[in-house]
């Protein structure tokens, strides 16, 4: 039986430090069959190019009959001192609405651990 997807989780996978560098973003969506499944990323509610993100191609669960998919995104370093909101959208054929989460990336916060630890995140839930 079909099934939409029903989690999806973003987490910062790893910071850069000096913060001028890239970050990285990771996608991971879960328990949804069939496989067909559609994975993008937006910045500020805009397209991301394609060559920013990687996505896997959607993998069995083990024991179960529902597939999970991750992508990666690459994450420039700061170009404006405004942070930038990253939205991983997913889309799947069971389902009439998309499935999406988002993170804000802000070079200027600081961690309470020291400069570069604590990835600079800042917002999302």
């Amino acid at each position: 039986a079909a099934q939409a997807p029903v989690r999806l989780s973003l987490n910062l996978l790893a910071s850069s430090d000096p913060p001028e560098a890239a970050s990285w973003l990771l996608c991971e969506v879960s328990d949804f069959s069939p496989p067909n499944i559609l994975l993008m990323w937006l910045e500020d509610q805009r397209e991301v190019n394609t060559s920013w993100f990687a996505t896997t191609h959607p993998t069995p669960q083990p024991g179960s009959t529902m597939f999970w998919a991750w992508s990666v995104l690459r994450v420039p370093g700061p170009t404006s001192p405004q942070p930038a909101t990253y939205t991983c959208v997913v889309s799947h054929e069971d389902s009439r609405t998309l499935l999406n989460a988002s993170r804000s990336l802000d070079v200027s916060c600081k961690s309470p651990l020291g400069p570069g630890l604590g990835g600079g995140l800042c917002g999302g839930p």
